[in-house]
């Protein structure tokens, strides 16, 4: 009886490895031909700071999905931020500065224009006044001569219009040593002398906003964001760590839905080509999926294999790079293994 139960268990036991044995060869392509480990896409993008600085706030968490230029954590930025704050309001006094100049300037322009049109107003009436004199003056004169007005009355009216013939001159000799004071300005001109006395506080506005987007900039290099569509798989560093400009802090992975990443030993490499359809086995546990795929690239040289796919860490192999397009909806883990069967 004991003889018995020790060959039964015998032959459990060997039926067992048999089971498992075909399980794990029918994973790996089966007895219908050779197959190799293929693995789901994916690129690692180390994302790091490009100034040193402190790590004030982590925005994102181990796994979350993130766009390209997503902010994913930020530097301690007080400094620059206040330089920032300072250069802003030394803008907005330099806009209130210009705008308080160049109402000034077209308030004097004005001014100016008034005063030339006054003083044209003044020669004119002086100029007509005198005019009128001399017209009278000559009509007094003949009435003298017919003694129809005594001497006393030509002395006045003479005296009157030598008056306004000083005034006359008076306006002369100023046209002469005050031209501006006469000339006439259209609105071209006027709005070019205008700008020609504010040109220097429009200059030191220029600058000002060449510094504030300076500072802008380095604000910007305070937050560090995703290169690429992608998943965080790595926070490397906690709120509170110093790190160093180019030191790993996040780590981005990235892959094509449906793509799988296999390197195919040379000795099997040679019929390799775009459009070969292959076979993709899945499995999980003792569960197989069978799935079909198309090669979609294929690398130009032979590399060495990734270190997962040698048989010891002490034998490296090596082979070509092809990437596999799987059809249908599949939803796999970045790096997830897969077998590819020829």
């Amino acid at each position: 009886m004991k003889n018995a139960r020790e060959v039964r268990l015998k032959l459990l036991f060997a039926a067992l490895c048999l089971g498992v044995g075909f399980v794990l060869l029918n994973t790996q392509g089966g007895l219908a031909g050779s197959s190799i480990p293929a693995y789901v896409e994916s690129v690692d993008h180390a994302v790091a700071p490009v100034v040193t600085g402190r790590i004030s706030d982590v925005k994102v968490k181990l796994g979350q999905a993130v766009k390209a230029g997503q902010v994913l954590l930020t530097l301690e930025d007080r400094a620059v931020r206040l330089e920032h704050e300072r250069v802003l309001s030394e803008l907005a006094q330099l806009e209130a500065d210009l705008a308080a100049q160049e109402s000034i300037q077209k308030g004097q322009l004005v001014e100016g224009v008034l005063r030339s049109s006054s003083a044209l107003a003044d020669e004119s009436a002086a100029r007509s006044e005198a005019d009128s004199l001399k017209v009278e003056l000559e009509r007094v004169e003949k009435l003298r001569a017919e003694k129809l007005v005594d001497a006393a009355t030509e002395t006045a009216v003479r005296r009157e219009y030598l008056a306004a013939a000083a005034r006359v001159k008076v306006f002369e000799r100023r046209r002469t040593q005050l031209p501006e004071l006469y000339a006439t300005r259209g609105p071209n001109q006027m709005q070019a002398q205008t700008d020609a006395r504010v040109q220097p506080f429009r200059e030191a506005l220029k600058a000002k906003r060449a510094s504030l987007a300076e500072l802008d900039w380095q604000l910007a290099q305070y937050e560090v964001r995703a290169p690429v569509d992608g998943i965080v798989a790595l926070l490397a560093h906690p709120i509170g760590d110093v790190v160093t400009a180019g030191t790993e802090v996040v780590r981005v992975v990235r892959g094509r839905p449906g793509h799988l990443v296999a390197t195919v030993p040379e000795e099997r490499a040679g019929a390799l080509i775009p459009g070969l359809a292959l076979t993709v086995r899945a499995s999980r546990g003792l569960l197989s999926k069978k799935l079909v795929g198309r090669v979609v690239e294929v690398g130009p040289a032979v590399e060495q294999l990734p270190v997962r796919s040698w048989l010891s860490p002490q034998w490296p192999r090596w082979g070509r790079r092809a990437v596999i397009q799987v059809e249908g909806e599949v939803t796999w883990q970045g790096g997830e293994r897969l077998y590819v069967q020829f």
